[in-house]
């Protein structure tokens, strides 16, 4: 799975972080922003909920967070709305640039799971209890 980009979208806002297909170093002083790249990107993938606590303009100015993916040469964008608790996700199966060409698939979290685990060739486990039965 490769990032291409994260993009954090409002009604007068868009900010774009572009990735490399190489090694990526997020740096920088404190509070800017480090840890909230790799918040909306785990959030992105999951998460249901997103702390602001520390980017509280964020909140202010963003509606929804939007993350490119490639998954064996197939691209991806994930959407969710921050301002909504949500375990929901849009899918788009195409980049960003395009998406208001398709129209989204909307996943529960579990269902978005499957989707990713089936996307990187990832078997499912169930755990099962071990019901040990005492024998004499």
């Amino acid at each position: 799975m490769i990032i291409n980009k994260l993009i954090v979208q409002g009604k007068t806002y868009q900010r774009t972080l572009f990735f490399s297909k190489d090694l990526n170093v997020i740096s920088g002083e404190t509070t800017s922003g480090k840890s909230l790249v790799l918040s909306l990107i785990d959030f992105c993938l999951g998460k249901d909920s997103l702390s602001l606590k520390v980017q509280p303009e964020l909140k202010e100015y963003v509606d929804i967070v939007f993350l490119q993916l490639e998954i064996n040469r197939e691209i991806f964008t994930i959407a969710k709305n921050i301002n909504k608790n949500t375990s929901s996700s849009l899918i788009y199966y195409c980049e960003f640039n395009s998406i208001s060409e398709y129209m989204p698939e909307k996943m529960r979290k579990k269902e978005f799971q499957k989707f990713l685990m089936n996307k990187l060739g990832i078997m499912e486990f169930k755990k099962t209890k071990n019901n040990h039965v005492a024998t004499n």
